[in-house]
């Protein structure tokens, strides 16, 4: 993920008023990809309980994820 990569999918994300569908082999990549997105907009607590309830273990990243949350 790069820093581009990661601020288009969030500019797809916020765009739209529907549900966004992102699709990779095993989920960890998609679910990845939104919770960088997300960063900054939400507290990492929230990111990482919200990929948790979809079976995905990112606790991982909490460092980055909390890094831009004011």
């Amino acid at each position: 993920m790069t820093p581009d990569i990661i601020a288009r999918n969030r500019e797809i994300g916020v765009g739209q008023d529907e549900t966004v569908l992102a699709y990779c082999a095993s989920g960890t990549r998609s679910t990845i990809a939104w919770a960088l997105g997300q960063a900054g907009t939400q507290p990492a607590d929230d990111l990482i309980a919200a990929a948790r309830a979809g079976g995905y273990d990112i606790s991982h990243m909490r460092g980055i994820l909390s890094a831009s949350y004011a």
